[in-house]
């Protein structure tokens, strides 16, 4: 399957074609593959919200409030002293 765009295509088992194609494998540019597709690669993204920093975090030391200061959130609890990220 060298040099096969199979490998790029979204129906892609690793196996087989996810479409049945006889021609797995064997494909050598998108165009000779109606079914073709690109691999979706948005996995990293998993729809969540992107973090606001500037609404505190519940610090998981002690339960206070910890605000970002630019590097990692640090804890508002003087006696805590807690300092990281999420």
């Amino acid at each position: 399957m060298e040099n096969s765009v199979c490998e790029i295509c979204d129906h892609d088992l690793g196996f087989r074609c996810g479409m049945q194609n006889s021609c797995y494998g064997n494909v050598e540019s998108i165009s000779d593959c109606d079914d073709f597709d690109y691999m979706d690669d948005s996995d990293d993204d998993d729809g969540e919200e992107p973090i606001d920093v500037t609404e505190p975090i519940e610090c998981p030391n002690c339960g206070e409030d910890a605000y970002w200061d630019g590097s990692c959130y640090v804890c508002e609890n003087d006696n805590c002293n807690w300092c990281g990220t999420l």
